[in-house]
């Protein structure tokens, strides 16, 4: 009787921790709707999210306060090509991600993400499914007159089509991971794997926010204030991603300075172009190869 006394006070805790956990991160939204909808997919995916153990949901809250101390004065273009870069670079190369193999893209394996898709809409998240559609955009202009299923045996006198077929090779490069994870993996687990992907996001943003707060006094665009409603902590805890080695301002000056072109170019509801967009970005947080290219992280 005493152990099923314990026993009952054990799932009464646990219970109790996922409650707690779950409201914490279901408080957690954007006070500004319209700033960036990758952002807003990547809070819906985390405050909707009942896999997040208790330290990481903390934590990800801790994240949110910092953003928002540090980002309040720093000038909306210079925050949104934060937010978006860190994004997008994280979504092309993640280290959660499989990098084992590079897939051939295909027809038939295009048509099988599109029906997976649309079989699962349900239960795919709305972060799932809006990269699962960015990836199908990204490859919709290969698909006419089947050349998803001839870019490998183009005849080399065939200018325009050989350049057409190293643009879908890169494109496999990239894209590679994504289309993998959702060929292989349930809906269910799919979710997860963007929930933790998210989480990843939310501290790199976090951990790149001090720097841009040091140069926000330089300027005198329109400040960001806060980005989001965040839950109430009792002790903020340690947010764990790394910071980068060097200053943003010995690293990126002109960066920063170019940003608001930058996010032009980003400014985009799903990853059409992005991959073009950001290969410089994913360069510079990627080690070099033997072949002197690079690889994801």
């Amino acid at each position: 009787m005493k152990r099923l006394g314990n026993h009952i006070l054990l799932v009464a805790c646990l219970l109790g921790a996922n409650i707690a956990h779950a409201q914490l991160l279901k408080e957690l939204s954007l006070k500004k709707d319209d700033f960036s909808q990758e952002l807003e997919l990547v809070v819906s995916q985390l405050a909707g999210s009942k896999q997040i153990p208790q330290a990481k949901a903390k934590e990800l809250a801790s994240a949110a306060v910092l953003i928002n101390n540090d980002m309040q004065k720093v000038p909306l273009s210079n925050a949104l090509f934060l937010v978006k870069s860190e994004i997008y670079k994280g979504l092309l190369a993640n280290p959660l991600l499989s990098t084992a193999r590079e897939l051939s893209l295909s027809e038939s394996l295009v048509k099988g993400l599109e029906k997976k898709l649309e079989d699962h809409e349900l239960v795919y998240t709305d972060f799932s499914k809006w990269l699962g559609q960015s990836l199908l955009s990204e490859l919709a202009p290969f698909r006419k007159d089947g050349f998803l299923d001839r870019y490998q045996t183009i005849s080399g006198n065939d200018v325009e089509s050989r350049a057409k077929a190293l643009q879908v090779k890169k494109l496999g490069k990239y894209l590679s991971p994504w289309i993998l994870a959702f060929t292989e993996k349930s809906p269910e687990e799919f979710n997860e794997l963007a929930t933790e992907v998210c989480s990843d996001l939310m501290l790199k943003i976090a951990a790149k926010s001090y720097f841009f707060k040091q140069f926000a006094s330089k300027h005198s665009d329109e400040s960001l204030g806060e980005l989001f409603s965040v839950p109430s902590l009792e002790q903020p805890v340690e947010i764990k991603a790394q910071l980068p080695a060097t200053s943003l301002e010995a690293a990126s000056q002109k960066r920063r300075q170019e940003g608001e072109a930058a996010v032009k170019s980003l400014d985009q509801t799903d990853l059409e172009n992005a991959s073009e967009a950001l290969d410089k970005l994913v360069e510079e947080e990627a080690p070099a190869t033997e072949e002197g290219g690079w690889k994801p992280k």
